[in-house]
């Protein structure tokens, strides 16, 4: 039986045809140059150079020497088409699914003694995989401001979950394992050990197309593995590694909170009041504010964020490293009983004089306190603070925003009761910037803030120059991008697709 030449790899001038077997039991045939073998490859060399045994006929086809290779046809294609550039290999930063994509290419390039390809591929890993703090601490700015990105384009209808767009740990461990890559095992064994088990790449990629709740949950930044590629030896790695860290965590001394941008080490609180006390003291902020406290290191819900309470400070102070503060925000929910306000009757200007306007009869209201959030029964609503609606909370009737403060003047009668909500004004925003251009060119985005504003995130990472003196701006921050047709940006300083620049002041 003939085998079916694979035409982009079947060069006419080629002085040996390669031939293997593909997932359907067909022969490939690859014409190729022995030339290009053997200058990629010592085994290669080996091998060609290697001379027939005395009255042994060597085996041809198309009139040149046939080699049955025991690899993959489709394994051996994507190694040949390295080797002659066609194309180049070029790996995406960050990319989840990077070990799976080059598993093959690893496999022949380590068989074959192609130390340069080899070499390609662990720069990748290592560079995905930091081997420095600075560089992790790096890696872990730019997933925090992607998922802070994430959630905003969830907001509108778009999804672009972190989880794929940053590196996966198992699949990652497992080709460590199998081809001497060491150098990743340290931080890709430290990110597993933050995710939980039932975090299962699979099962949330797979569900969240019919799940409303996975999707979410991928976007707002859920992190998941690919658990069922790690062998018994690696799962008792993991435990043993968590043990260890725990151990070291329990007897430092000191102790990290972090507020948005900033983190601060005090003294290890053993009490909650005393973290609130810490926390109040060193972030001016929060000063006075309803604070509370997130963290990721659970045993019990390893990789999840879970709020801590008072009730569990003590029983799980000791096994943590570091919690991230919050300012509470309180919604007060009120509810005005019926016929707070009188309509005036309607009258017809021609027919008779009108009557005199009924005046809008002032009446207590009853406030309902409605919320189930820590510490809000000891809140406390005047609304006879002047000024109040207008420097701190906003008040909403139905959806809209009542004129002045007289409640009810504007709805249509109180045959039921209404419901009344004070809100604390939102500060700031989330803009995102698109741009397109009819064809791919650089652009370079120079934002300013006005002086009393402050980056709290951007995405893609980028330097933010501080306070300028001249021109009266205040902090700023330039990208440098590719614009595509398809209206997908390339950032120049990290490589990332984006599909737009997003900040947070």
């Amino acid at each position: 039986m003939n085998p079916k030449h694979h035409e982009p790899l079947y060069f006419h001038d080629g002085n040996i045809v390669l031939t293997a077997v593909d997932a359907v039991g067909e022969q490939v045939a690859f014409r190729v140059h022995q030339s290009i073998l053997a200058v990629h490859s010592p085994i290669f060399a080996d091998m060609l150079s290697l001379p027939t045994s005395t009255g042994a006929a060597t085996e041809t086809y198309d009139s040149v020497p046939l080699v049955r290779m025991p690899d993959n046809a489709e394994d051996l294609k994507r190694l040949l088409e390295v080797l002659y550039c066609r194309p180049m290999l070029r790996l995406k930063r960050y990319d989840p699914n990077t070990p799976i994509i080059v598993k093959p290419l690893l496999m022949l390039a380590t068989k074959y003694e192609i130390e340069h390809l080899r070499s390609t591929i662990i720069q990748q890993l290592e560079e995905d995989w930091p081997q420095i703090l600075g560089a992790w601490d790096i890696l872990e700015l730019e997933i925090e401001a992607k998922t802070a990105h994430s959630r905003q384009q969830y907001l509108i209808g778009l999804f672009d979950p972190p989880d794929l767009c940053f590196p996966e740990p198992a699949a990652a461990i497992q080709l460590a394992r199998q081809y001497n890559i060491h150098s990743i095992l340290p931080a890709a064994f430290y990110h597993l050990s933050c995710l939980g088990v039932d975090s299962d790449w699979s099962q949330t990629h797979v569900n969240c197309a019919e799940s409303g709740f996975e999707r979410l949950n991928l976007a707002i930044g859920a992190r998941t593995a690919r658990w069922e590629l790690l062998e018994r030896e690696d799962f008792l790695c993991l435990l043993r590694g968590r043990e260890r860290v725990k151990d070291a965590v329990a007897r430092l001394q000191f102790f990290t909170i972090k507020h948005q941008k900033r983190m601060i080490l005090v003294p290890r609180p053993k009490t909650y009041q005393a973290a609130l006390d810490l926390t109040r003291k060193h972030f001016k902020t929060l000063a006075g504010k309803e604070v509370y406290f997130e963290t990721t290191q659970a045993d019990i819900a390893v990789g999840q964020t879970v709020e801590l309470t008072d009730d569990v400070w003590e029983g799980i102070i000791d096994s943590l490293a570091t919690v991230e503060a919050f300012e509470r925000k309180i919604d007060v929910e009120v509810k005005a009983e019926p016929n707070v306000v009188a309509r005036p009757a309607t009258h017809n200007a021609f027919a008779a004089p009108p009557s005199p306007p009924i005046q809008p009869e002032r009446r207590k209201i009853k406030l309902d306190l409605v919320s189930d959030l820590p510490g809000a029964q000891n809140l406390k609503v005047k609304y006879s603070v002047p000024d109040l609606c207008e420097k701190e909370l906003r008040m909403t009737l139905e959806g809209r925003r009542p004129h002045g403060r007289n409640i009810g003047e504007d709805i249509d009668g109180y045959d039921k009761p209404y419901e009344v909500y004070f809100r604390q004004e939102q500060l700031g925003g989330k803009p995102v910037i698109y741009i397109w251009t009819p064809q791919p060119q650089e652009v370079s985005v120079d934002l300013s803030l006005t002086p009393h504003w402050s980056f709290s995130a951007a995405y893609p990472v980028a330097p933010i120059t501080p306070t300028k003196q001249a021109g009266g701006t205040g902090q700023s921050i330039l990208w440098n991008v590719l614009t595509r047709e398809d209206g997908n940006l390339q950032d120049k300083a990290t490589g990332l697709e984006v599909n737009s620049l997003f900040w947070e002041a």
